[in-house]
């Protein structure tokens, strides 16, 4: 009877073993697909690619015309008009063969809200998920900041954004003729 306990107890022993090996490695995937494909701002990777998508989207990546990407870039924040200091910039890249494709800029606004200030994928691979994947990788990450609301504004006639940010969950806040701003608030 005993050595049949033995045994009974490795057979549970290594189930235990197998099931935790397979979580932890899935939870290690994950971590590493994250981590391999939206990874933070590298100017000597990232900076001329970004620089090119403002070029190319200017009117659908901003209003301001006094902005400057360089500066952003550059300095990773946002600045007034008058030049004071608004907010500090996390800059985010998607790679893909270690090679950008498309990028997320966002802040921590106030306290508990957040805001998306940039998106962008490039031409070529637009329409395959990436500015979803971004979108939430934005809002998973400032939910760990303490976030519970999020607020982008896009132009009324960027109807893929819009489908973005409605599929994600995005709701109207204010809109005119010519912007929309949205606003989502996460759940805890």
């Amino acid at each position: 009877m005993t050595q049949t306990k033995a045994n009974y107890f490795k057979y549970i022993i290594t189930i235990l073993f197998t099931l935790s090996a397979i979580i932890g490695t899935t939870i290690l995937y994950k971590k590493i697909y994250y981590e391999n494909n939206i990874q933070n701002y590298k100017p000597t990777r990232d900076r001329q690619f970004i620089l090119d998508l403002f070029k190319k989207n200017w009117y659908w990546l901003t209003a301001n015309d006094q902005l400057s990407p360089e500066n952003i870039l550059d300095t990773s924040s946002l600045t007034h008009t008058d030049g004071s200091h608004k907010a500090n910039l996390i800059i985010k890249v998607y790679l893909e063969t270690n090679q950008p494709i498309g990028f997320i800029a966002y802040y921590k606004k106030q306290l508990y809200q957040g805001y998306i200030q940039f998106l962008a994928v490039d031409d070529q691979y637009r329409g395959k998920g990436y500015a979803k994947k971004l979108v939430q990788y934005a809002l998973d990450d400032l939910k760990r900041m303490g976030c519970i609301s999020i607020q982008i504004l896009t132009r009324m006639s960027n109807s893929s954004a819009r489908a973005v940010y409605e599929k994600a969950g995005f709701k109207e806040l204010w809109s005119n003729k010519e912007f929309i701003e949205y606003k989502k608030d996460l759940e805890y």
